[in-house]
């Protein structure tokens, strides 16, 4: 295997918390392992890329904190596809206006299948009434489920 700056590429993402960081999230909306950091020293013990089984991601503290099940997201990812996928999203804010956590959520949407447009969006992505805030979004993201957006 060979290390890659994005998610985007990868086929395993290595953390050690579940952490809403945008390769965290693209991770997931891509449907790939995220493991924990121990899986890189045994492939390196090993001198091979091992299976991940037995390496995936358990954070009971951080699904509780977040409100979702990363085996269960990923498993929604994988045999469903993309969460956002044929939908359209609009900001009605910036960059500027996001946690600095979340400044890449545009990318994410892509990721997750929505096509980001200028206005008009299905979802709509903004702090106003009737819109979709950004931790909403997040919960779906995370989730892999659109109706997360109304509970």
């Amino acid at each position: 295997g060979m290390v890659v700056a994005s998610a985007c590429t990868a086929s395993v993402l290595v953390a050690s918390s579940i952490h809403p960081s945008v390769e965290f999230l693209r991770g997931v909306c891509r449907g790939i392992p995220i493991v924990d950091p121990l899986y890189l020293d045994a492939c390196v013990m090993r001198g091979a890329v091992l299976p991940v089984d037995g390496f995936l991601l358990t954070d009971v503290q951080g699904e509780m904190l977040w409100g979702f099940s990363l085996q269960d997201a990923r498993e929604r990812a994988v045999a469903r596809g993309p969460v956002l996928s044929g939908r359209s999203v609009s900001f009605a804010l910036d960059d500027s206006e996001l946690p600095s956590a979340l400044q890449g959520l545009h990318d994410v949407v892509v990721e997750a299948g929505a096509s980001v447009v200028p206005e008009g969006g299905e979802l709509i992505v903004g702090y106003r009434q009737g819109f979709l805030t950004p931790s909403r979004l997040l919960g779906i993201v995370l989730t892999q489920r659109l109706d997360w957006a109304c509970s």
